[in-house]
């Protein structure tokens, strides 16, 4: 019976975590492919925290459910290198909380639209140019100079 009730609470906690993550990578998707300006919509952003939330809570209560229900203690139940992926996901929400604001507050263009992105094209892209040549836009190199990754890649 406490076996059943266990697996069941396990579940729970898995589709718990998974629906967080599916809210919380959807929204940001949504954000910088579908709808930039959407960053203003209250139900997006409640979208957002809500997935923060529920991946929290699935992170910290899966041990938790394994403590209440098991005799083992939490040395055993953790091990080195899960409870690094645990602080890894831990320290990945906290730093999506922090930059939240800051991605509500400004447009999600340029480079933080990755999936806009065009690493590997004819034209120029500005993370290789220097300020010089930034200020003076008529003049851009039509290629990527060879040292640059995008050139290796494409002709190594």
């Amino acid at each position: 019976m406490i076996q059943d009730l266990s697996d069941l609470a396990l579940g729970a906690n898995r589709v718990l975590s998974y629906a967080g993550y599916v809210l919380l990578a959807g929204t940001f998707t949504f954000w910088s492919v579908v709808w930039p300006d959407g960053r203003r919509n209250r139900r997006l952003i409640a979208l957002t925290l809500a997935g923060i939330a529920a991946m929290i809570i699935g992170t910290l209560a899966g041990p938790a459910i394994q403590l209440i229900f098991g005799d083992r203690l939490l040395g055993d139940i953790i091990t080195p290198l899960g409870g690094a992926a645990q602080l890894g996901r831990l320290a990945a929400l906290a730093a999506a909380m922090c930059f939240l604001p800051d991605i509500i507050g400004g447009a999600v263009v340029g480079w933080r639209a990755l999936s806009r992105s065009r690493w590997c094209s004819s034209s120029p892209p500005r993370w290789w140019l220097s300020p010089m040549q930034l200020a003076a836009p008529g003049r851009l190199p039509r290629s990527p100079p060879p040292d640059s990754m995008c050139w290796q890649r494409a002709h190594g």
